[in-house]
This record gives structure tokens, C-alpha cells and sequence, in this order.
């Protein structure tokens, strides 16, 4: 992984749980930038382009906008960049995946965080980069 790699986590969830999936993320050797709602994570896509992001699609809207604001922006503004999707029962249909073109995974809302950090650090992994094609692999998990 790159030492400068960095993955926006995006949600009320993830913010609150911050400082463990940091750790996780440091010892994978990615650092990690949270945002509680969509203006925050609007403001990190704005400065810079993280190697993934994760997404909390049952987080609060009111925590800053839809949270699918900041999976449009970051289609936009850095296209190759993996989002990871935390779904809820909406989320099971596979339907974000024609949403957001750059949609590479929903996982059920309960993961693990551990797990959660594995998925994300392969999506921000340094080959992932160089081949965007290589990771359309999409598999939606039930919740």
C-alpha cells in the first residue's frame, strides 16, 4: 500500500467509530479521512483524490446532505476512485451499482469493522489504481 493513500470514510457511523478504523486502516499502511455527512466529504473530494471511499447509505441525511451527493462528485472529480457502500435493506438489489459508476462493492450495514477495512484497503490498493476496468468485479451482499 502507499503511505500516502487515504481513504474517506463517509457517514455518522464511521465518524463515530473513527479512531478504531483509523488504527485498522494505519496498520495497513493507509491513512484515513472521516466526514459525518456529504458537505464534509464534498469538501475532502474538492482538496484531494483518496485512493477509496466508504460510504454509509443508512447514515442520517441530516448530517450534511445524501451521503450519494458525495458518490456523484467523487464519479465526477476522480472517477477511478472505488466507493464501498454500507447498504441497508434498500441497498441488497444491486441497484447502486447503475447508480454510481464507480460503486465497487455493498456490504450489509453490520460488517465488522475489521472487515469492513479489509475491503476498503484492497479497493485503495496501489494496482486497483493503475487498472480501473480490473475491479468492476460488483457483488452486492444481502443484508
Amino acid at each position: 500500500m502507499h503511505a500516502d493513500a487515504v481513504v474517506l470514510l463517509v457517514g455518522p457511523r464511521l465518524w463515530r467509530e473513527r479512531r478504531r478504523i483509523g488504527g485498522l486502516l494505519a496498520r495497513r499502511g493507509l491513512g484515513a479521512r472521516f466526514a459525518r455527512g456529504a458537505r464534509e466529504a464534498e469538501a475532502a473530494l474538492l482538496s484531494t483524490a483518496p485512493a477509496a471511499i466508504v460510504l454509509d447509505a443508512t447514515g442520517a441525511p441530516g448530517a450534511g446532505g445524501d451521503g450519494f451527493a458525495a458518490a456523484d462528485l467523487a464519479a465526477y472529480r476522480h472517477p477511478g476512485v472505488p466507493v464501498v457502500v454500507l447498504g441497508g435493506a434498500g441497498c441488497a438489489d444491486g441497484s447502486l451499482f447503475a447508480r454510481g459508476p464507480n460503486v465497487r462493492a455493498v456490504l450489509p450495514h453490520a460488517v465488522p469493522l475489521a472487515d469492513l477495512v479489509e475491503v476498503a484497503a484492497w479497493q485503495a490498493g496501489p494496482s486497483r489504481a493503475a487498472a480501473p476496468r480490473a475491479r468492476a468485479a460488483q457483488v452486492a451482499v444481502p443484508a
